[in-house]
């Protein structure tokens, strides 16, 4: 991550959508495109500067840019994982996380990259933002007696469901979102459900929504569960960058 040194057409098309001016850019990972079904494929890589009001995702080898106003993203799908190289025979290993980062708009366009060092800051603003955009909308469908969907999951006044069964908010321990799965659990441990995190859109405001939930006495929400040191640490970080870039 870099906070310095934007490039002045990429603020010029910030200020052109009125997305605010770009305080951070995130170098991403090659990825392989196909150009035709009957083509051979190729790599390339973006540079994402987040904005107050959205993205700028810019392609590295063509310059072209594509603009993501955070109202407009429908879903949010993250996944991270940690690589290792090194073995302990030889006294060194290294370990980095890499993320990876989907997003669809309400216009049916999509955006897909890999996040490589300090992706985890980038997740964070993401998530932040989709957050004070979403969450809102999400309480109040809540609020007039509809139902919300986060992917498999269905919640209503009544309580969880997952399609197959459904577990009333009085059956409820807790929703913990530790590991690789968000599971609703009961008052015994042994009875529960689970869905994928990685396959369930917007799981920072599901989360963020549990919590509003657990404030009005529905359930719990284990504190920080979900979230590693390395994760705590990025997580600040990402913090400090928003806190900076406030008007």
């Amino acid at each position: 991550m870099e906070t310095s040194l934007i490039p002045a057409e990429v603020i010029t098309v910030a200020e052109t959508h009125q997305l605010g001016e770009p305080y951070a850019q995130f170098q991403t990972l090659p990825m392989k495109q196909k150009r035709h079904i009957f083509s051979t494929t190729f790599s390339t890589s973006f540079t994402i500067y987040p904005c107050p009001h959205g993205l700028i995702q810019r392609n590295d080898k063509t310059q072209a840019v594509q603009v993501i106003r955070w109202e407009h993203i429908k879903e949010f799908y993250v996944q991270s994982w940690q690589e290792v190289e090194g073995s302990p025979e030889n006294g060194v290993i290294s370990r980095w996380t890499r993320c990876s980062f989907n997003l669809n708009c309400t216009d049916g366009t999509s955006f897909r990259f890999v996040g490589i060092s300090d992706s985890l800051i980038l997740r964070r603003l993401i998530e932040k933002a989709l957050t004070a955009s979403q969450l809102p909308s999400v309480i109040e469908t809540y609020n007039t007696g509809k139902y919300v969907t986060f992917g498999d999951l269905t919640l209503t006044q009544a309580g969880v469901s997952n399609g197959e069964y459904t577990f009333t908010w009085d059956k409820i321990l807790c929703i913990d979102f530790a590991g690789d799965a968000i599971r609703v659990r009961g008052f015994q441990w042994d009875i529960s459900f689970g869905v994928p995190a990685s396959t369930t859109p917007n799981v920072c405001v599901l989360e963020a929504f549990i919590r509003y939930l657990d404030r009005q006495g529905k359930t719990d929400l284990p504190s920080h569960a979900n979230l590693s040191t390395t994760e705590k640490r990025f997580s600040r970080k990402a913090h400090r960058l928003l806190r900076q870039n406030e008007p």
